[in-house]
């Protein structure tokens, strides 16, 4: 097509001249590949500033977002460690006032033992003392058991067994509460046998019982 070709030789020359420079030709318009690219390479410095920087800033973000997870993630250990501190200082207290209602107990089952009967109200209200203090810091059920044993060695079994009985509905399966309810039970069931027996034993009976003397 005449229309398209080169008017002189020395046009051809400066196209061939552009072409290998990488310019623009004179024979066709500029594409967008060829502005962005002549853009590009005009401001090579800055765009490559530019680029470093933004390469560092993205660094620098994810590092301190890093950062940022692991004091959040220490902050929650540290915190989860303080709680599990005051909770093992709330059991030790718990357990040291425990330690102080059985030491109470013991001293009322030796008086219990040694049939001081008058001596055995100061020491259930001891032993209670105790067992409350240990409840109000932690809700020990072996504090509850305790009590509900003073109270049997008291003489006052039928509170023991509703204080037991309260304490198996919330815990059918705690074992020290099975126990201590199973010889409350076994001592009413021996004093009223021995009553049974007692009751049955008639002036006559013992007479036949001694050969009739």
């Amino acid at each position: 097509d005449p229309l398209r070709r080169y008017p002189t030789a020395g046009e051809l020359a400066e196209d061939l001249t552009r072409f290998s420079k990488g310019e623009h030709i004179l024979a066709q318009p500029p594409t967008m590949e060829y502005l962005v690219r002549r853009w590009v390479k005009r401001r090579r410095m800055p765009l490559g500033i530019g680029a470093v920087g933004l390469v560092a800033l993205c660094i620098a973000g994810y590092y301190f977002r890093q950062s940022e997870w692991a004091r959040g993630r220490m902050g929650d250990l540290e915190s989860a460690l303080s709680d599990k501190r005051a909770v093992e200082d709330r059991h030790n207290r718990a357990l040291a006032k425990l330690a102080d209602a059985q030491a109470a107990f013991q001293q009322l089952v030796v008086e219990a033992r040694q049939g001081n009967a008058k001596a055995l109200p100061a020491g259930l209200q001891r032993v209670t003392e105790h067992v409350r203090g240990t409840l109000e810091i932690e809700k020990l059920p072996e504090a509850k058991v305790l009590e509900a044993s003073a109270l049997r060695w008291a003489g006052k079994r039928p509170e023991a067994l509703a204080a037991l009985d309260a304490l198996l509905n919330e815990d059918p399966n705690f074992a020290p509460a099975r126990f201590e309810r199973a010889r409350a039970r076994i001592e009413e069931y021996g004093e009223k046998l021995s009553a049974a027996r007692l009751g049955a034993l008639t002036p006559e009976r013992l007479l036949a019982m001694n050969g009739g003397a």
